[in-house]
């Protein structure tokens, strides 16, 4: 009996009266340091079935509240609230009240990568993509450094890396980009090419 209180109250330093750890909001569990957050990643949902969330675009966020003793086990599990929203928990602990599920649930397909970069703003996750087309000296491929970027296409807010890049758009012309992002369905192209005289 001892052992299952211990399990479900965590003694604060408000007086005497213990506090259930379990009870606290997700914001309020923090600041409860006989307490420790359960975060997660909320499902998306894709043909009208949960898709499990890409976790460089989808935010962690604090779901649950728990006692700072208690073990979790170090694996990945889905959590279902009581209203049926679908979580990804790296934790491996639920909240009280919610249930697991062992379903193989497929990733999210990008949204982004498939919006035009005129809507690729309408999303807080996304991205646009901007490039300069080569141009040709004497029929061979150059970068014209007078041509200001334009945008081509949208992607996941991601960290891109440093390195200039060319891809190929499909149709065949290539594009000079500043990083290492490109557009979804591009090619990238080995490059380098010269500025253009």
């Amino acid at each position: 009996m001892r052992l299952a209180l211990v399990a479900l109250f965590a003694l604060s330093c408000k007086g005497s009266q213990p506090v259930s750890c379990a009870e606290l909001a997700p914001d309020a569990c923090a600041a409860e340091p006989a307490c420790a957050a359960i975060e997660g990643y909320a499902f998306g949902e894709q043909g009208g079935e949960p898709c499990s969330p890409d976790l460089l675009v989808v935010p962690r966020e604090p779901v649950g509240c728990q006692p700072v003793e208690r073990s979790c086990p170090a694996v990945e599990i889905v959590g279902i609230t009581p209203d049926g929203g679908f979580w990804l928990l790296p934790g491996g602990c639920l909240p009280d009240g919610w249930t697991s599920s062992t379903d193989p649930w497929g990733y999210c397909e990008s949204t982004c990568g498939s919006r035009d970069p005129d809507a690729c703003l309408d999303a807080d996750t996304c991205m646009v993509l901007e490039g300069r087309p080569l141009g040709s000296d004497g029929g061979s491929p150059c970068l014209d450094a007078t041509v200001d970027p334009e945008p081509v296409g949208c992607s996941e807010v991601i960290a891109c890396d440093d390195a200039e890049t060319w891809a190929i758009q499909p149709g065949g012309q290539v594009w000079w980009f500043p990083d290492g992002c490109v557009p979804t369905g591009w090619t990238v192209d080995g490059g380098p090419y010269p500025t253009c005289p």
